[in-house]
């Protein structure tokens, strides 16, 4: 994501707007030692 010249973080209500709009649903948000998680969605 951040890698791109136009990467940003989204807010959590962006990231389910767009899984939702994606015809995706949340299912868990994986926390890992470092400042970023891991999202899965089906």
């Amino acid at each position: 994501m951040m890698m791109l010249p136009t990467g940003r973080e989204r807010t959590e209500e962006e990231l389910l707007a767009l899984l939702t709009a994606a015809g995706l649903r949340l299912s868990r948000v994986i926390r890992t030692g470092a400042p970023v998680s891991v999202i899965e969605a089906r």
